[in-house]
């Protein structure tokens, strides 16, 4: 008894109480940084580079499709993007960084995509809009295959775009909408839900109904069809508002909103220290007979 009790007193130290805060700070902030800098390492060094074709069986395979998923799940992308801002461009070098082809001015969902890792077969073009909760798969149990979302392409909240599909240009993947794979969806069509694990057209955009049919049978067509570079067309009001400064309201800049959200994970890291130090504080005086002054 009189070692735990001393243990409390070492504990209570008022010296000691910084301590506690910062651990709880550095997890927060620094810990995820430092988190993805070396599974980006290992992403390069271990995993390499993913591409197109049959799925490796062999177990060097399997374990690079597993670290894949787990190194980068959406619980650790999502702890990354929460400190340097989840909807804009440090985002967009994160994945570029990871091997992916990311355009300029795109929108990221506040909830981090579910994805399966295959970073280097995900093409998006600029102007780009995610919805939250949406899963994206480039692989297959037997294949990998690349997934394109071209200028423009919107993709709303709980859907799912399958390996080989690609969005066209100024085309829409309404709420819980599923691109199946091997699909295209053609230049400002409007997609909705799924019925028979397809998707419901409500617009056809601008294809004819000829080159509607042959675009959703195969993606046969060049690599021209498949415009990623935006446009005055695929520009978003997100994109003419933080990027080109052209908003009639103020909006804060990148540097503000880091800022910010430190401050704020700062702020929450310090109150969830509380119970942890009260605790100690509480049981040292309770169960010991340890006085204020003594701690």
């Amino acid at each position: 008894g009189i070692q735990i009790g001393e243990a409390f007193r070492w504990f209570c130290s008022p010296y000691r109480i910084p301590y506690y805060i910062g651990i709880k700070v550095v997890r927060k902030l620094v810990s995820p940084i430092l988190y993805m800098f070396t599974a980006t390492l290992v992403k390069w060094i271990v995993i390499g580079k993913f591409e197109v074709g049959p799925r490796g069986k062999s177990q060097y395979q399997l374990i690079r499709y597993w670290l894949a998923a787990e190194l980068f799940s959406r619980d650790k992308m999502q702890a990354v993007v929460d400190i340097i801002g989840r909807h804009y461009e440090l985002v967009s070098c994160m994945y570029r960084l990871l091997g992916a082809k990311i355009g300029k001015r795109v929108f990221w969902p506040g909830t981090q995509l579910l994805f399966t890792g295959e970073f280097d077969l995900l093409e998006i073009g600029d102007d780009v809009v995610f919805g939250s909760r949406t899963t994206v798969m480039c692989g297959a149990k037997d294949r990998l295959d690349k997934v394109r979302i071209c200028a423009g392409g919107n993709v709303s909240d709980n859907c799912v775009v399958l390996p080989g599909a690609t969005i066209g240009k100024n085309a829409v993947l309404g709420s819980y909408g599923i691109c199946p794979a091997g699909w295209y969806l053609p230049e400002s069509s409007l997609w909705f839900a799924s019925h028979g694990c397809e998707p419901v057209l409500l617009e056809q955009g601008v294809a004819d109904r000829e080159e509607y049919a042959r675009s959703i049978a195969a993606l046969d067509d060049p690599e021209e069809k498949y415009p990623m570079v935006g446009d005055e067309s695929t520009l978003r009001p997100f994109g003419k508002a933080f990027y080109l400064r052209k908003a009639t309201y103020c909006v804060f800049p990148l540097v503000m909103i880091i800022f910010v959200n430190a401050l704020v994970s700062i702020f929450l890291s310090v109150v969830h220290a509380f119970p942890l130090v009260g605790a100690l504080h509480g049981a040292a005086a309770v169960l010991y007979g340890i006085s204020f002054a003594e701690r």
